[in-house]
């Protein structure tokens, strides 16, 4: 779901008009639902034949997101993608999910190229 997310907001930045974005991020906690039909749990509630309400595409994000693009070195980028990696209880470590060109999942462990 991060990835789809990123990939939305650089889509929608990517004009020079709105920005001229050239990377999309989404922090790990941003993201407060995902789309799943396994089962009719509280966690996939997607129907059978893939119907998706307007309140469940919500639930992805249900703030106001104001969008923006910045200027940053390497080095910058580099930085805020790491402050992303903060262990929870159990000492794992979310993703911070990125796009460009080619959507990946960045983490410490490996390479970003």
């Amino acid at each position: 779901m991060g990835n789809l997310v990123a990939d939305s907001l650089l889509d929608s930045l990517s004009s020079e008009d709105r920005g001229g974005a050239e990377i999309g991020v989404v922090n790990p906690g941003g993201l407060r639902a995902e789309f799943c039909k396994t089962g009719d749990n509280e966690k996939c509630t997607i129907a059978a034949d893939g119907t998706i309400t307007y309140a469940q595409a919500n639930a992805v994000l249900p703030f106001l997101n104001n969008l923006w693009t910045t200027t940053l070195t390497g080095a910058q980028f580099k930085e805020a993608l790491e402050q992303q990696w903060q262990t929870d209880a159990d000492g794992n470590v979310p993703p911070a999910r990125t796009c460009s060109s080619a959507c990946r999942t960045t983490s410490p462990s490996t390479s970003n190229t």
